[in-house]
This record gives C-alpha cells, sequence and structure tokens, in this order.
C-alpha cells in the first residue's frame, strides 16, 4: 500500500510564492480541469497581474480583508489603513490632490479601505469572537498554513489551510 509523504509544511507563505508554484497541483486546478482542461491550460498560460486581476473585485476584495482581520489580526494594519484621512481632501485641489498622493505614498503596498468596510467587517469579527465555539476554535493555530506531500500515486500536491489548530484539525 502506497502512503502520501509530506515534504513541507509552511506557515504564512506568500500567496505570490503559492500560486506561481507549477510543481504541485492544488485544488483550483483541479477544479479548472473538471470543469474544462482548456481553462487550466489558459490559467497556466497568464502572467501573474493577470491570474491577480482574475480575483479582483469589491466583494472579493473585502472577503479577503475580513479574513484577514479575522485570521492575522496581529498583521492587519501592516497590510491595511482606513480612507477616513482622504475623506476631508478636495480632490478637485491641486493641494488635494498633493496630500491624496503623499497619503498613498505613505502606505505603499498597503491596501486602502473604507471606513464603512472596516466598520462591517469588525462588526463581523466581534461576531465571530463572541461566540464561544468558534472563538475556542480559533484560539490555538495558526493561519494560512501550507502543506506540500506527494500522494500514494506520485502526484505532487499542495494546499493551503485558513487555519490549523495546534492539534492538527
Amino acid at each position: 500500500k502506497q502512503v502520501a509523504k509530506m515534504e513541507s509544511l509552511i506557515t504564512k507563505e506568500p500567496d505570490a510564492v503559492y500560486h506561481s508554484d507549477r510543481e504541485y497541483v492544488s485544488k483550483g486546478w483541479l477544479d479548472k480541469i473538471a470543469t474544462c482542461p482548456a481553462k487550466l491550460k489558459h490559467y497556466m498560460s497568464m502572467t501573474t497581474e493577470e491570474q491577480e486581476a482574475m480575483f479582483k473585485s469589491p466583494a472579493l476584495e473585502f472577503g479577503k480583508m475580513f479574513h484577514h482581520l479575522v485570521l492575522e489580526r496581529d498583521t492587519f494594519d501592516d497590510h491595511y489603513v482606513s480612507d477616513e484621512p482622504l475623506k476631508e481632501l478636495n480632490l478637485r485641489t491641486k493641494d488635494g490632490k498633493q496630500a491624496k498622493a503623499d497619503f498613498q505614498a505613505e502606505h505603499e503596498g498597503k491596501t486602502i479601505i473604507t471606513e464603512d468596510d472596516f466598520r462591517i467587517a469588525e462588526e463581523m469579527y466581534s461576531v465571530i469572537y463572541s461566540n464561544r465555539v468558534a472563538s475556542a476554535l480559533l484560539s490555538q493555530g495558526q493561519p494560512e498554513m501550507t502543506v506540500r506531500w506527494t500522494d500514494g500515486q506520485g502526484c505532487k500536491c499542495k494546499a493551503r489551510s485558513d487555519w490549523l489548530r495546534d492539534n492538527g484539525v
């Protein structure tokens, strides 16, 4: 009987690294093959920027932000900033446009989110963490764990869990 062999368990592997890995098969790839093999072929021919553009929408961006807030709260401020300071700017003036450009430069690499989206996400976060069971499940563990393994048939596979509890569940 052939057994799968785990090759690596990585904490917080950057998205770009995970998604650019062409050596290991992911569930996303299998989903594309299941609907139409040409979809995977097309996806594999795209640049990283083109692939990322496929997953850009206000709903997906909100989901990504909320995901980060719930599972990686300690680094949330390293990745997101509220647009609140921009609300009072008059963007029709040279000074207003310059202040916006300065704000964007100061927060380069961060995603600027609306104060309303942040408030909604905070409320959702509070609901999750006020639930005894959910709070307990998220109290011990690691977010964004990537595992790579070779299955019993020799297929190299990869997966990323949103949250892996310390007890492995």
